[in-house]
């Protein structure tokens, strides 16, 4: 479990560098082939709702989860995120949530992408939990995180690297 954090704390600032700009100067890349995650969405921006959302799963769920992810990508969010799981990410073990948020904050690398670069694909929600997968058209890298209801509220609770999904 320590190796994987490790692993994933020495990954994730090359995957954030890579998100950073794209040297088409704009232009209109549809003609190109899609990854595999995008070709299952027509989504391209962070709050246009995907086609991959499961049936039952309400327009306003997944607005609100997209949203959730969004703020929690840009910015050390720590009101996005259960206690928990700021204690799995911890790279120091904190043992409490408070020491884990502050660990964020400061660790936290301003990302390269904007909220436009980022595409939500395979939404599935089941009662109080959602998993959908997050990737870029810059990258051809997705990220699956967990999402859980808390008090109404979509709150980030797992990523493929933190927790067993």
């Amino acid at each position: 479990m320590r190796f994987r954090l490790v692993l994933a704390a020495a990954v994730a600032p090359f995957l954030l560098a890579a998100c950073g700009g794209s040297d088409d100067n704009g232009a209109d890349d549809s003609s190109s082939p899609t990854t595999s995650s995008a070709a299952t969405s027509t989504s391209t921006d962070a709050t246009e709702p995907s086609e991959s959302t499961s049936p039952a799963a309400p327009a306003d769920d997944e607005t609100a989860i997209e949203q959730t992810l969004t703020d929690f990508l840009l910015a050390p969010r720590c009101d996005l995120a259960t206690d928990d799981y700021l204690i799995q990410r911890s790279l120091f073990g904190d043992a409490n949530a408070k020491k884990a948020c502050q660990e964020l904050e400061d660790t936290f690398v301003q990302p390269q992408f904007t909220a436009d670069d980022i595409l939500y694909t395979n939404l599935e929600i089941t009662g109080d939990t959602a998993t959908v997968e997050v990737g870029s058209k810059l990258i051809n890298i997705t990220t699956k995180y967990q999402l859980t209801k808390v008090d109404g509220t979509w709150l980030v609770s797992g990523d493929e690297y933190n927790s067993d999904l």
